[in-house]
Formats: C-alpha cells, structure tokens, sequence
C-alpha cells in the first residue's frame, strides 16, 4: 500500500514538471488599463504601452491594452495622437508590472485654444497676411479672424503682420502670450492699420 501511494505521489510530481516545462503553468504577468475623460466628441486618442502596443480610444471612460506585462517589466504608457482640438496628458503613466493589474492610469484631455482677434482699417482692395508660428491667414478686410491650428494648453502664441497691405503699416497688440490652464479662445488680438 506504501508503494502505491509512493508511485502516486512521484506520478503528480512528474506531471507537474513536465507540464510546467511544456508551459502548462502560467507566467505571472498584469494588464494595463485606465480611465480616459475630456476626448472631445467624434475624435479619436492614440496611446502607446513601451512604444510598441496601441490602441485607438474614441470614447471617454475606461480602456485596456491587450498584451499584458510579464511581471517585473517595466510598463509606459504615452500619447501617441492627440485627439483634434485637445491636448492630453497622462498620470500614473510608467511602473513596473507585478502580479496585479495596473488599473490606475489616467488620462486627462483639454481643449486646444483658438487665437484670433479683429482687423481695423485695412484700405479696401488691400490684403494683409498674418502668422502665428506655422499657421498663416490672409485677409482683405475689416472683422473678426480666428488662425486655423489651436494652441495646446502650455503653449504660445505670436501673431504677427509677415505681409503689410500696401502702403499701410499695421500694429499688432495683444498678440504674444502663453495659453495657461483654463483659456478660453483668445479674442482679443488686435490688428490695427494705418
């Protein structure tokens, strides 16, 4: 009877190695997810895990990447795409992987910011082109402009006249600044000409 229950247990001992060396048991590894808020309506967010993983988030609240972490690897996660319109940014970003799943990584986006402002007395007939950083706008008349590519919280700002209409010359005041957190859209650029 002893030997029976010997070569019972040699037997478990066996099939549980041989199945541990043909990967029968599992390696110890976590998912990474979070929560994301701020994505505006009908864009879509790119993250990145370790630079290698992405997934698209078009929606606000929770997402999961699917490669899991092998326990004691590092994990990072970033932005790849910025949404259209917003900037985002990640908290709770990067660790290192343990047996549990890392569910605490948060995401928060914020809208860009508009620049523009108003146009006075431009001649008629006269065009004026302005800039701000790579964005540029032309203009032949009087009224309201607003420059294409919003500006990321964080960001500057720098209108400038880089084609004066011809014989006028135009000031630009309130066109330097830094968007701080909680802008509105700027508005009060003001191009005034002469």
């Amino acid at each position: 009877m002893k030997s029976r229950l010997a070569i019972t247990l040699l037997f478990c001992v066996m099939s549980t190695a041989i199945l541990s060396a043909c990967g029968g048991s599992t390696v110890n590894s976590a998912s990474i997810s979070g929560v994301v808020s701020g994505i505006p309506s009908s864009t879509t967010l790119v993250l990145q895990n370790n630079a290698v993983e992405s997934i698209s988030v078009a929606a606000n609240g929770a997402f999961t990447f699917t490669n899991r972490i092998a326990s004691g690897s590092a994990y990072s996660v970033t932005v790849g795409i910025n949404p259209v319109g917003a900037s985002c940014s990640v908290s709770n970003a990067s660790g290192t992987a343990t047996e549990s799943n890392v569910t605490n990584v948060a995401v928060t986006c914020v809208p860009n910011v508009t620049v523009g402002g108003s146009i006075s007395g431009l001649a008629s007939g006269n065009i004026m082109i302005l800039q701000n950083g790579t964005d540029s706008i032309a203009s032949a008349a009087d009224g309201f402009f607003v420059f294409t590519k919003s500006v990321p919280i964080g960001g500057n700002y720098n209108v400038v006249v880089v084609t004066t209409p011809t014989n006028q010359n135009c000031t630009v005041v309130n066109g330097v600044g830094t968007i701080a957190a909680g802008s509105a859209n700027i508005e009060n650029v003001q191009i005034t000409c002469i």
